[in-house]
């Protein structure tokens, strides 16, 4: 819930969004068979990109910002994971329920 005087913030609308541009069907269950969907996800991006800078599509300029947002992402799925893998004390867990 919003604080008083903050709207909420609008979700996307995928509906018109181009169909090419979102994960198949095909390309989700693959995704979702793997160990892990979010490495998973980051290495099929850096092949991407890698063959875009083969193709030269991609500057190196351009690849050095990208690789920064990647670095960046692969760090939150670090922590995330982490996070997850954390066990925790069951007189925490007792205690608050």
């Amino acid at each position: 819930m919003p604080r008083s005087g903050m709207q909420e913030p609008e979700l996307f609308d995928f509906s018109n969004f181009p169909q090419d541009k979102l994960v198949s069907a095909a390309a989700h269950k693959v995704l979702m068979s793997t160990g892990h969907a979010p490495l998973y996800a980051l290495e099929q991006i850096t092949l991407f990109l890698q063959e875009e800078v083969q193709a030269e599509t991609i500057s190196d300029r351009i690849l050095q910002m990208i690789d920064v947002n990647l670095t960046a992402l692969e760090d939150y799925i670090g922590k995330a994971e982490r996070i997850r893998n954390t066990t925790f004390p069951t007189n925490y867990v007792w205690q608050i329920r």
